[in-house]
């Protein structure tokens, strides 16, 4: 029989002619196995019958490396992509509208990022609440403060929570300041932190 790069055979049990692949045969069963196949009997007609069994092995499997795992890939900085990139801020699907008069801020969103993260983003883009429409692209959310409700978004994104410094608050002030828009943020949200 004639080699082939595809097929590598080898005779488990000799009787005809040796070779690569069997000999050129008809009348011959053949059952497969995954990529290999099992070929025994059969012949060439009034010439011989051969009794042997061949393992075939069909290599078609494709000569490309597949990349290991990436190690130590931190979900976080994936997500936090989502927010900070241009290609990722496209994907956005929502647009929450935070804030009253000049203080208001939009903020492009992922709808599945908030359900997963958030039970009341949850309940109202995949619950009984016409945000859950699949035609709502924004929504308003009027009581919150922008500053304090960035901070909680960027929190569902990353689970980190960014608290910026501002110089001209005590560190007494500062504490409580943030405690408290934070918590009333968090919970208007129904983030537990």
């Amino acid at each position: 029989g004639r080699a082939s790069p595809l097929v590598r055979g080898r005779q488990v049990m000799p009787s005809g002619p040796g070779g690569a692949v069997p000999q050129e045969r008809n009348g011959f069963t053949m059952v497969s196995v995954g990529t290999k196949f099992v070929i025994f009997g059969g012949g060439v007609y009034k010439e011989a019958y051969y009794n042997d069994i061949w393992s075939l092995d069909l290599h078609l499997k494709p000569d490309v490396a597949i990349p290991a795992a990436v190690q130590g890939g931190d979900l976080g900085a994936d997500f936090a992509w989502l927010r900070e990139s241009e290609e990722g801020l496209s994907l956005a699907d929502l647009t929450l509208d935070v804030g009253e008069g000049d203080s208001r801020r939009n903020f492009p969103a992922h709808r599945v990022v908030l359900c997963a993260r958030s039970d009341y983003f949850r309940a109202l883009l995949a619950g009984g609440f016409r945000e859950a429409s699949g035609n709502c692209r924004s929504v308003a959310l009027p009581d919150l403060d922008p500053a304090s409700f960035e901070l909680v978004l960027t929190y569902l994104y990353t689970g980190r929570l960014l608290v910026p410094e501002p110089a001209a608050l005590t560190e007494e002030d500062l504490a409580f300041t943030e405690d408290q828009e934070l918590l009333a943020a968090a919970r208007s949200c129904d983030v537990e932190v």
